[in-house]
C-alpha cells in the first residue's frame, strides 16, 4: 500500500493565469468536453466552478463555458448539487451572454444572407434579363445589412460586454461557498485566493476601461479566441506604459537629487 502524503507536504491546488490558460484552450478547442456530464452524478465541469464565481480566474472560466454550453442550466444532476441558476452570479450574467450570442448569430446569419445574394446575382447575371434589378436589390440588402452591424449591432455588444464586465466587478467577493457544493473529497484550500496576482485581480477593471474602444470588427466574427488575444495585448500595453512612466520617474528623481547636491559643492 502506498504511504499517505504527510500532511505538512500537501500544497492546495490553485487556479493560476497558466491554468487559465489552459482552460481557455480546452473550452475553445473542445467544447464537446463542457457537454460531458460527469457519469454517477450528471455533473458537468462547470459544476465544479459555480460555487466559486467570487474570483476573478473562475468568472473567466464560468463565462466561457456559458459561451459554450449556454443550455448548461437546463442540466438536471443529483440531488446534492444545487441548480446552475441558484448562484447569484450566474443568475445575472447568463442572460446577457445568451443575449450577446444571439447578437453573434445575428451577424453571422446576416453576413450569410449577403453572400447568397451575391452569389444568386452573380449567376443570373447571364441567363435573367432582371439581373440588373436583382443588383439594386443586392446592393440595398448589402448596405442595410452593414449599417445593421457595424452600428446597432456593435453597440448592443459592447453595452452587453460591459454589463457583464460590471457585473463581474460587483459579484467579486459577494458568493460564499456552499456547502452543499462541496465533494468529501474536494481538497481546494480557500486561502489560495490570496496568491492571486494583480494581473487576474485588474483583468475586469480594464476590460471596463477599455470596452468603449473595443473595435467590433476585429472581434465580431473571431469568436473567444479573439477576445483572448484583444484582452492579452491590452494587458501587455497596460504593462509597457507602467514601465515608462516607472522610467522616467526614477530619472527625475536622481536629477533633483544631483541639483541639490551642488550647492553644497561649492561651500
Amino acid at each position: 500500500m502506498a504511504a499517505k502524503k504527510p500532511e505538512e507536504d500537501y500544497e492546495p491546488f490553485k487556479c493560476t493565469p497558466n491554468m487559465a490558460k489552459i482552460c481557455r484552450f480546452l473550452i475553445t478547442e473542445h467544447a464537446d468536453l463542457v457537454r460531458k456530464q460527469v457519469r454517477g452524478h450528471g455533473r458537468l465541469p462547470i459544476h465544479k466552478l459555480a460555487h466559486r464565481c467570487n474570483r476573478t480566474l473562475v468568472q473567466q472560466m464560468t463565462i466561457l463555458l456559458l459561451k459554450s454550453f449556454p443550455e448548461c442550466v437546463q442540466v438536471l444532476t443529483d440531488k446534492r448539487v444545487p441548480s446552475l441558476l441558484s448562484i447569484p452570479f450566474i443568475q445575472q450574467v447568463h442572460p446577457l451572454i445568451v443575449n450577446e450570442l444571439e447578437i453573434d448569430e445575428e451577424a453571422s446569419l446576416l453576413a450569410q444572407m449577403v453572400r447568397n445574394f451575391e452569389t444568386a446575382a452573380y449567376l443570373s447575371k447571364h441567363s435573367s434579363s432582371n439581373s440588373s434589378l436583382l443588383d439594386s436589390v443586392v446592393d440595398v440588402f448589402s448596405s442595410w445589412s452593414n449599417v445593421r452591424v457595424s452600428d446597432d449591432l456593435s453597440a448592443q455588444k459592447r453595452h452587453t460586454q460591459l454589463k457583464i464586465a460590471i457585473t463581474c466587478r460587483l459579484m467579486k467577493g459577494n458568493d460564499v461557498s456552499n456547502d452543499e457544493w462541496e465533494d468529501d473529497d474536494d481538497d481546494f484550500d480557500e486561502s489560495s485566493s490570496e496568491s492571486e496576482s494583480e494581473e487576474e485581480d485588474d483583468y475586469y477593471d480594464e476590460y471596463n476601461r477599455s470596452a468603449g474602444d473595443y473595435i467590433f470588427e476585429k472581434v465580431f466574427f473571431g469568436g473567444i479566441r479573439d477576445g483572448d488575444d484583444w484582452d492579452s495585448d491590452s494587458r501587455c500595453r497596460s504593462e509597457d506604459e507602467e514601465g515608462n512612466d516607472s522610467d522616467e520617474e526614477s530619472e527625475s528623481s536622481s536629477t533633483g537629487e544631483e541639483e541639490e547636491g551642488d550647492p553644497d559643492e561649492t561651500h
